[in-house]
């Protein structure tokens, strides 16, 4: 591959790392409100269920193993697992 290809790639794969973290955040912030729907007997909204899907899309991708190297977590780690 080219320099230029592998900067490009380098650059994707940057932007899809920040968008999993801002997933991670999202559902870090709204592990409460998780909780409370399943205590409640509630289904969870269709964004908490989008973002937990989108998240776990990612999984097994060159992106996903850079998320989860720059941030110490086991590639086998699901969207749940930081609702624990």
């Amino acid at each position: 591959m080219s320099e230029h290809g592998e900067a490009v790639m380098e650059v994707q794969a940057a932007g899809s790392v920040e968008r999993l973290e801002q997933l991670q955040a999202m559902l870090d912030r709204n592990r409460d409100a998780y909780y409370r729907a399943i205590d409640a007997g509630r289904g969870l909204s269709r964004r908490m269920y989008g973002w937990l899907d989108e998240y776990d899309k990612a999984r097994g991708t060159a992106v996903w193993a850079a998320f989860c190297k720059k941030h110490g977590l086991a590639p086998s780690h699901r969207a749940l697992d930081i609702m624990a």
